[in-house]
Parts: C-alpha cells; sequence; structure tokens
C-alpha cells in the first residue's frame, strides 16, 4: 500500500472521528428544554344569596332570593302551601303543613301505608324521606310537630339544581314557636296563631357568603 493511500485513509478516519466525536459532546452539552404548564385554576363556585322566608305556621327556611316564591294564599285547605319555581329551571318545591291525626310520624307512615320510608330528620324532629320512582321524580320529607304535618315536596326536572335547593330548604328549615299543649284545639290554627301573637308571613334578605 502506498504512502499516498495510508495518507487519505488516515484523513478519512480523522474526519469521522473528528465528526462522531462532535456531535456527542454537542448533544451532551446541549440542555433539556422544559416546557412549563401553566396550573388552571378551578373556577370558584358562585355564592347564591339567600333570603328567610317566616311563615305563619310557625316554621322558618331559607331559599335562593332568584327564586319566586308564591304563599298561594288561595289554598283554604292548608294551613300553609309555599311554592318555591324558577324562571329557568324546570321542577318545583313546596312546603305544607296539613291537618293530621297521627300522634307522630311513625304513626302517620303506618296510617298512609307507606313502604321503604328512609329515617331523616326536618327542623331537629324526626322525619321521614319518601323517594318517587315516577318521572319526574320526587321527593318528599315529612315529621309532625305540635299536632300537624309539616313536608318539603321537590319534583326533580333538573335534578342537579333542585337537588341542591331541597338541601338547601331543608337544612334550614326550622320552628319558631314551642309546639302546642294538647288541650289547644287543634282545628283552629289562625285562631291559636292570632292568641300566641305568632308572625306574619314574610321574607327577610339574607346574604350568605361561602
Amino acid at each position: 500500500m502506498s504512502k499516498k493511500t495510508l495518507s487519505i485513509l488516515f484523513l478519512v478516519a480523522a474526519v469521522t472521528i473528528a465528526i462522531i466525536g462532535g456531535a456527542y459532546f454537542m448533544g451532551a452539552g446541549k440542555k433539556e428544554e422544559i416546557v412549563s404548564t401553566p396550573t388552571i385554576q378551578p373556577n370558584p363556585t358562585p355564592t347564591e344569596e339567600l333570603t328567610t322566608w317566616i311563615d305563619q305556621a310557625e316554621f322558618s327556611f331559607m331559599y335562593p332570593k332568584n327564586l319566586k316564591l308564591n304563599p298561594h294564599e288561595e289554598d283554604i285547605q292548608n294551613y300553609s302551601h309555599v311554592e318555591l319555581t324558577s324562571p329557568e329551571h324546570n321542577g318545583s318545591l313546596i312546603v305544607w303543613t296539613k291537618d293530621t291525626n297521627a300522634v307522630g310520624i311513625d304513626d302517620w307512615v303506618k296510617k298512609e301505608k307507606i313502604t321503604g320510608a328512609i329515617d331523616s330528620e326536618l327542623g331537629n324532629e324526626s322525619a321521614k324521606k319518601i323517594i318517587g320512582n315516577n318521572q319526574p321524580k320526587k321527593i318528599t320529607i315529612s315529621t309532625i310537630y305540635g299536632g300537624y304535618l309539616y313536608q318539603i315536596d321537590v319534583t326533580l326536572e333538573d335534578q342537579d339544581y333542585w337537588s341542591k335547593v331541597f338541601d338547601t330548604v331543608s337544612s334550614t328549615f326550622k320552628f319558631i314557636n314551642t309546639p302546642k299543649s294538647d288541650s289547644t284545639n287543634n282545628n283552629s290554627f289562625s285562631q291559636n296563631q292570632s292568641e300566641n301573637n305568632a308572625p306574619q308571613n314574610e321574607s327577610i334578605e339574607e346574604e350568605i357568603i361561602e
């Protein structure tokens, strides 16, 4: 092999080694680029302004101020018939006060032949919750206090929305007077209210900040 050929081979080898070595050092020295991903903050749940309804049937509850409240004063069959509706969400919630011959909520469930009732609480009193199977779905919670039947009915056409309203109303529902004695005439609720100077139906606004 001639010296010229050897020189060419050495030159090619040197160039190859230089290229490989340069590529290695460039790759080793190159810093990895870190892509910064912005943290997505969840939107806070907007708080709803609540207002308080005080009823002449000796109870009160809180509800979203943007709902329409109808006390149904034309209803002469029930002591209270307070209906909440929304212009944006199908469904409704009604708070009732009715006469009953039952001596307690368990006795009422038995008399009404209700099955599947769930133990619950309303206004710090033992209550029964009934979940209907029909569509639209309906939930009723009932208790007996001072000789009267108190109920909250909710029709869940817009289930997510009205479930929250039901939770708000039922959790803030409370009795505002002591139950009447056994000697009280249970058939004259209006007279009893007057004698006890019970407050008339009214709505008091409160802002709730969660």
